[in-house]
């Protein structure tokens, strides 16, 4: 099942266009500050930290603070991720999750009626 969570976490940090072109960036330039993707893609502060953000919770990106400066910022990196997406995949996802929330809802109606 962790397999499915992975693919589902990273098609919805994959979304939208904008994300996609920040992953594309990233992957022909090579690292880079929140800053250089925002003026390399012509975005908004906010859309660029949010999507940054959402990437590397999805472990599409990784992070770290450098000092440059005196000034600390943080350099986004693309880690290495291989995503294989076809109908049969989506299927066992779907039937795995379908199965484990049907059995969490059985616990929590079992252990309602028992009051344990």
């Amino acid at each position: 099942m962790r397999v499915g969570v992975d693919l589902v976490k990273v098609c919805k940090a994959l979304n939208c266009e904008t994300k996609l072109r920040i992953v594309d960036l990233i992957f022909r330039k090579g690292s880079k500050s929140i800053t250089d993707v925002r003026n390399g893609l012509n975005l908004s502060f906010s859309t660029t930290h949010k999507y940054l953000n959402q990437l590397e919770e999805a472990n599409i990106l990784s992070s770290n603070e450098v000092t440059e400066n005196n000034r600390k910022k943080k350099i986004y990196r693309l880690n290495g991720f291989f995503l294989e997406l076809n109908p049969g995949k989506i299927s066992e996802i779907v039937k795995k999750e379908y199965i484990t929330k049907r059995e969490d809802r059985l616990k929590y109606h079992v252990t309602d009626i028992l009051g344990r």
